[in-house]
């Protein structure tokens, strides 16, 4: 089961490197040790390039030896369901530790619904 694929985005990570002088925005220092993500999520490819080059920008020249750098990540959904596939054969399903309740009792269906609320605590 190895997920399913929803596309190529970037994760801006910013670096430290020594012994490198970048010569444009979008160079990539040899030797960088990866530091911290700039932001937690990934970015298209346009958004990377203008944070990338903002940042890169602005920290050029200065003493800190960091730098911002895209790398093209794939997120994939691992453990999501499948078309066609029965949630019988799916391993783990359902919200953690909900209270759940009948629906009837919660949307006032009256007696005899099976459909069942989740009420996270």
């Amino acid at each position: 089961m190895g997920g399913r694929a929803v596309g190529a985005r970037y994760r801006v990570w910013i670096v430290r490197y020594e012994g490198y002088r970048p010569a444009a925005w979008c160079d990539v220092p040899s030797g960088a040790t990866a530091v911290e993500p700039a932001e937690r999520r990934p970015m298209t490819v346009r958004q990377a390039r203008r944070y990338v080059e903002a940042f890169n920008r602005a920290v050029a020249g200065g003493p800190r030896k960091i730098w911002a750098v895209a790398l093209p990540v794939r997120i994939r959904y691992l453990g999501d369901a499948e078309p066609g596939r029965t949630l019988r054969q799916h391993a783990g399903i359902g919200l953690p530790a909900p209270r759940c309740r009948p629906l009837d009792d919660a949307v006032g269906l009256g007696s005899g619904g099976y459909f069942v609320s989740c009420v996270l605590p």
